[in-house]
């Protein structure tokens, strides 16, 4: 059962960092100068962080030999 939960979880994590990454590239490529939206997508950035991070600590504190 760990194995299997283990590649729905990487297949779900690798989709997240995709998404992340092309996030941070247009953040990066496209800004406006004076525009006030990058302050906003930075904060959803280090939130995306944040949750990826979450979401391993609660995938490894699940009791698997149960």
């Amino acid at each position: 059962m760990f194995t299997i939960a283990l590649i729905i979880y990487l297949v779900f994590l690798t989709v997240y960092l995709i998404f992340f990454w092309a996030l941070t590239y247009h953040l990066r490529n496209y800004y406006i100068p004076g525009e006030r939206l990058p302050v906003l997508a930075r904060a959803l950035v280090l939130s995306m962080m944040l949750l990826a991070a979450f979401s391993v600590v609660a995938f490894m504190a699940v009791p698997w030999d149960a």
